[in-house]
């Protein structure tokens, strides 16, 4: 099984949104496939785990 990685660390702002959706659908569309994937939310990055979890 393959293995990948998709590293986001964009800051969060609504300019960057599409960067962290296209990064979830991804990691989401590999999971579903025969790639075992991550989401790593590194640097500036990691504000999006509060943008996200507070719709």
């Amino acid at each position: 099984m393959a293995k990948m990685a998709i590293i986001l660390f964009s800051e969060a702002s609504e300019g960057n949104l599409a960067k962290a959706f296209h990064a979830m659908l991804l990691t989401k569309q590999l999971n579903g496939s025969d790639v075992e994937s991550r989401l790593i939310f590194d640097g500036a990055g990691t504000e999006w785990i509060a943008t996200l979890a507070n719709p």
